[in-house]
């Protein structure tokens, strides 16, 4: 059974991450679009989430903006309850290394809400 959900350093759409990597690919418009086999619609699917959910950020992403997870996370409106971390100075690959003890205590911290059935989303 599922408790909770963690997305970290996630992007809204594959179209839109495509664009902030090649800014050539905003003015192709439809054409992109087609020539996109995957469609990755993160902005779509978070909204479908009912689960906890705790969104992680790097604040120095260089792959996937930060605008992008902060507009996930504003999406995530059906979640029983939802957290936003940011990581200071954190990029793609690099938020558990510069969290450090901080990171792993958010994370632990959001699990344990999770895993305790016995508390209202008001105590959250």
């Amino acid at each position: 059974m599922i408790k909770g959900i963690i997305l970290e350093n996630t992007f809204s759409s594959i179209s839109k991450i495509a664009e902030s990597m090649f800014a050539i690919l905003a003015i192709l418009g439809p054409l992109k679009e087609f020539l996109l086999r995957l469609k990755w619609d993160s902005l779509t699917e978070v909204t479908k989430i009912t689960h906890p959910l705790l969104m992680v950020a790097g604040e120095k992403d260089s792959l996937c903006p930060l605008v992008m997870t902060k507009e996930l996370f504003a999406a995530a409106q059906k979640c029983k309850f939802s957290e936003f971390y940011m990581v200071e100075a954190g990029d793609h690959n690099d938020t558990f290394i510069k969290g450090g003890e901080e990171y792993l205590r958010q994370l632990n911290c959001f699990m344990d809400k999770c895993l305790d059935e016995t508390t209202s989303v008001l105590e959250v």
